[in-house]
């Protein structure tokens, strides 16, 4: 999976260095060698990992090669990955440093000339062989790049950072999609309307928060269940100190968020400020999202801000 994607990653950035015998090339985690004069080194490793929003959990996809294809339930993620130069130059005198810097500035261009591909920024050139390499890059392209012009520790340094998107998943399994039965549309602008009745409190106060109505209903089962929302508070306060929604029940997963049905008319919830001690917090906003059939936090639909008094 991401084991196999870093080792496409160094394989391409290594042809794209090829021809420049001074360098040698590695994969995270091996460390960077003490390099002689004249000689540098180019490390490559995937580093951070954020979830594709995009993305809904349990998310299926069609993956794999021709021939070979089978329905995954996939992961869609957002990763970065790093191209880190170092080179040593012959020596530390004004041409010796001059020289090295020519180096290295070829070697970052010749790397972000072969990952600035139309291959690379659509990912095929990080397919493998493998009829299931367990990954698929859909998007890849340099985020932001940098090389020092002074020396530290008598080398001189240099970093691409690219940003990619793609699926994984275990490879050799597969998983049963089921048959989609029917599809739910629910039409409303976004976002929608969210009314604070009172919009300035003192602490523990409560008020009314007025939802605009949003029509439309779920396939559960044989019947059809109604929509729900997931109303929380987005506050600078810690959660434990936050204003409170005090209208339905807890949602699954989402601290402070509470699922309530939303019904033909508008939806109608009670928001508590907080207690204690404010701080230098002024302003709380009511966030209303689409609950999931899970009662989790969906879709983002409006806000309502309120003014804290002490």
């Amino acid at each position: 999976m991401l084991s196999e994607l870093e080792r496409k990653i160094t394989a391409v950035v290594g042809d794209s260095l090829s021809g420049r015998p001074h360098l040698v090339v590695l994969e995270a985690p091996t460390p960077p060698p003490e390099l002689q004069p004249g000689k540098g080194s180019v490390r490559v490793s995937i580093s951070e990992l954020t979830p594709e929003s995009s993305f809904e959990p349990g998310m299926f996809a069609e993956e794999g090669s021709k021939g070979a294809r089978k329905t995954r339930r996939v992961l869609g993620l957002k990763f970065d990955a790093r191209v880190r130069f170092l080179m040593r130059p012959a020596d530390q005198t004004d041409a010796g440093l001059r020289g090295g810097r020519k180096l290295l500035l070829e070697d970052v261009s010749l790397v972000a000339h072969a990952l600035g591909s139309t291959d690379a920024q659509g990912g095929s050139a990080f397919a493998t062989g493998a009829a299931d390499p367990g990954f698929r890059v859909l998007t890849f392209a340099l985020v932001s790049g940098s090389v020092g012009d002074e020396p530290e520790n008598q080398l001189l340094a240099g970093e691409l950072i690219y940003g990619g998107g793609a699926h994984i998943w275990p490879p050799g399994k597969a998983d049963d999609a089921g048959e989609i039965k029917a599809l739910d549309v629910t039409l409303a602008p976004l976002p929608i309307n969210v009314v604070v009745a009172k919009p300035q409190l003192k602490v523990g106060e409560q008020t009314d928060v007025r939802i605009a109505s949003i029509r439309g209903s779920r396939l559960a089962g044989v019947g059809r269940t109604p929509l729900q929302l997931a109303v929380g508070i987005v506050s600078d306060l810690p959660p434990a100190q936050r204003g409170q929604i005090m209208t339905g029940q807890p949602a699954a997963a989402a601290a402070g968020f509470r699922v309530v049905n939303a019904g033909e008319g508008e939806t109608v919830v009670v928001y508590r400020a907080p207690v204690g001690d404010l701080g230098a917090t002024r302003l709380e906003y009511v966030a209303v999202h689409l609950a999931t059939p899970q009662q989790e936090v969906g879709i983002f639909l409006g806000s309502a801000a309120v003014r804290l008094a002490p």
